[in-house]
């Protein structure tokens, strides 16, 4: 390292000229997947057409249940998880203020007190000196190359990928809770069916007891209408099992506890929603927020480059001393002033293919970044295309069951009516009682996947969260002068002040 004292006017001068450039490759918006190498069911599906997507509707408007609403705001307070992800981001919205400050020069103040005896061994008079020094230093790296300019611009990037996981993150919370509430109120309606069944099976068993002892039927009926009571009462056991299973569940996305959790009874209407536009899959990226992550990781990456490049090239650096000397510490202010300016320049000469090294490695992150963001755009287009058919598939199911449940009732009505009438056996009655009994729990899970899977599709395009805004906030940092400030922004816009994690920016 060498210290060249430099008129400030040349260095000032050399700055101007050469801040302009940057060393790397600029960012290019990502590469777009063609409709070509889309599968062809992403374009086939009726509901894949222009127009506003169920996407953009904020989750208070696409979970209209006031309890279900609760569950999900209370989550979005209190879940430990999703606190632990606002922690991070926080973290790495302060590490972007280290990152912008290494465009500012360094200042600090240094004290000094010294007293030193002189070696007999060197000296007939030996003597003992005094001396005080206070010193303001002043460095300030200059960015030549772009070094800087560069790795602020990927921490920028890097951070926004970090907000983009945190709304993910949120998106599958709030996909969680609808999930584990449809799943409850499922558990309470099949127990409720249950204990139903029960006590129409103690019913038919009392009859059946009273026309055995009438001489009318064999003990055969008796042992039946016993086996079938029986076989209902042992499904109580699982069923309240994954009851328990799912409230412990939700309540530890609610941090409460699941003693005071009150899931209301599912209101069996409007269980189905006949218009579930999900616009085109174009439009899919601008929302998904893994795919905006990955974006974001890209242009971090891209950023990388020109990090490991701007190693070949020297740095150089301004320096600064100013401040007083002198042997007592009275005359520290008095006459003592003493300055010193010049520069740093440091080069690697030798380092045995290092540097390469590192260009070669961040370049093959970049490739992997390419490919990555890629992958998540595959992705997100085979959820979607999945929640879709999944849509439609627990539709039908819903309404196909919900018609064989209407055709077991009619079938035990007249089953019941014919064994009152001697036509026919106990047998057939139980027989009708069994497949009844099953059409009903049958239906009540066909009526929760139905749920689920609209919350799936809602999580599948993106829902949840202020895409727009977001995008808007990206496409505004048009340079990397600018995007400090513009970052800035999105932090105050988007991002909750930790500890405040309950103020979620919302459509």
């Amino acid at each position: 390292m060498s210290n060249l004292s430099l008129k400030p006017s040349y260095l000032v001068l050399a700055t101007v000229i050469l801040s302009g450039c940057a060393i790397g490759p600029d960012y290019q918006k990502a590469p777009e997947v063609t409709p070509e190498e889309l599968p062809s069911w992403q374009f086939d599906n009726d509901a894949a057409q222009a127009g506003t997507s169920m996407a953009t509707l904020n989750w208070q408007s696409f979970y209209q249940d006031p309890a279900l609403q609760r569950f999900i705001q209370q989550a979005l307070d209190n879940n430990i998880d999703l606190k632990i992800a606002s922690e991070r981001v926080y973290r790495a919205q302060i590490g972007l203020v280290e990152s912008d400050s290494q465009f500012l020069p360094n200042f600090d103040l240094t004290f000094d007190a010294d007293r030193e005896k002189t070696s007999k061994a060197l000296t007939s008079d030996p003597k003992i000196d005094n001396e005080f020094k206070l010193t303001a230093n002043v460095s300030w790296e200059l960015d030549l190359w772009g070094k800087l300019r560069r790795s602020n611009e990927a921490d920028i990037a890097n951070l926004q990928a970090m907000q983009a996981d945190f709304y993910g993150s949120r998106i599958s919370l709030i996909a969680q809770v609808a999930e584990l509430y449809y799943k409850i109120q499922d558990a309470q309606n099949q127990i409720q069916l249950t204990n139903n069944n029960i006590l129409a099976r103690e019913r038919s068993k009392r009859i059946t007891e009273l026309r055995h002892q009438q001489g009318i039927i064999s003990g055969l009926d008796v042992s039946q209408s016993n086996v079938e009571l029986m076989q209902e009462k042992l499904k109580l056991p699982a069923l309240h099992n994954s009851l328990n299973s799912s409230m412990y569940q939700l309540s530890i996305l609610l941090d409460q506890s699941p003693k005071k959790l009150e899931i209301p009874a599912r209101n069996p209407n409007n269980l189905d929603r006949e218009s579930l536009p999900v616009g085109l899959p174009s439009e899919l990226l601008k929302r998904r927020p893994d795919v905006i992550s990955q974006e974001r990781k890209l242009h971090a990456a891209t950023a990388a480059i020109g990090v490991a490049q701007a190693d070949y090239f020297p740095n150089i650096s301004l320096v600064g001393n100013f401040g007083a000397k002198s042997l007592e510490i009275d005359d520290l202010l008095d006459d003592a002033e003493y300055w010193e300016i010049g520069a740093d320049i440091s080069m690697p000469l030798f380092n045995w293919g290092t540097t390469t090294a590192n260009v070669d490695k961040v370049t093959s992150e970049y490739r992997e970044a390419i490919l990555n963001y890629r992958k998540a755009i595959f992705v997100s287009f085979r959820e979607s295309a999945e929640a879709i058919e999944n849509v439609d598939k627990n539709r039908t199911e819903y309404y196909l069951k919900r018609d064989l449940l209407s055709a077991t009732n009619e079938y035990l009505r007249i089953a019941n009516l014919r064994y009152s009438n001697g036509v026919i056996g106990y047998i057939d009655v139980l027989d009708a009682q069994r497949n009844q009994a099953k059409s009903q729990q049958d239906f009540s899970s066909a009526a929760e996947s139905l749920q689920t899977s609209f919350v799936g599709l809602y999580k599948a395009l993106g829902g949840g969260w202020d895409a727009a805004g977001y995008q808007q906030a990206l496409n505004n940092v048009e340079d990397i002068d600018s995007a400090v400030e513009q970052q800035s922004n999105v932090i105050n816009n988007q991002m909750p002040v930790v500890p405040q994690t309950a103020e979620m920016p919302e459509n």
